[in-house]
């Protein structure tokens, strides 16, 4: 649960980072205006953070509740 949230973490941020170009960002301009994900893929994002912290809860006290 953990490693495949991160996994989907990771596929969101590389797909935001290669909306942003590096040159508007090294000359001081920030993220280009309309580079924001979509609405589908920022609950996504939301839906893994959170199956993140649930699996790492999991993971560290599953033995405790059996």
């Amino acid at each position: 649960m953990v490693l495949l949230s991160l996994f989907v973490e990771f596929r969101i941020g590389k797909a935001q980072q290669s909306k942003t170009s590096s040159a508007s960002v090294a000359a001081g301009l920030g993220v280009p205006m309309g580079s924001q994900l979509p609405i589908i893929k920022q609950r996504i994002a939301k839906a893994a953070l959170w199956f993140a912290v649930l699996g790492t809860l999991i993971w560290g006290y599953g033995d405790l509740l059996a």
